[in-house]
């Protein structure tokens, strides 16, 4: 199983977007750290310029980035905020941060 997940995070990279519509300069500053790994899902953890709420989006390939969740980073959080990603098949992945 351990090799499976090291595979898996071998092949997942993290595409971060502001939210659509609001005014933010929030900009990632630490991270993204990938973390809780488990069959099937995967924690991501980032820190931010200032508090916001940033996209993570993911797909198969780059012209297939059909799935996405928010995170939001807060003050009273450090600016840090994070998500789990579920249902995940082996293989997805993104390609740049924003």
């Amino acid at each position: 199983m351990e090799s499976n997940l090291l595979r898996f995070v071998g092949y997942f990279l993290i595409l971060l977007l502001q939210a659509p519509g609001v005014a933010q300069n929030v900009e990632v500053t630490y991270g993204p750290i990938l973390r809780k790994m488990a069959d099937g899902g995967i924690g991501v953890w980032i820190r931010t310029s200032g508090a916001g709420t940033l996209y993570v989006k993911y797909g198969p390939n780059e012209r297939q980035l059909s799935d996405s969740v928010a995170i939001s980073t807060r003050t009273g959080y450090d600016l840090t905020g994070w998500t789990r990603l579920s249902n995940l098949k082996s293989n997805k992945r993104c390609f740049s941060i924003q």
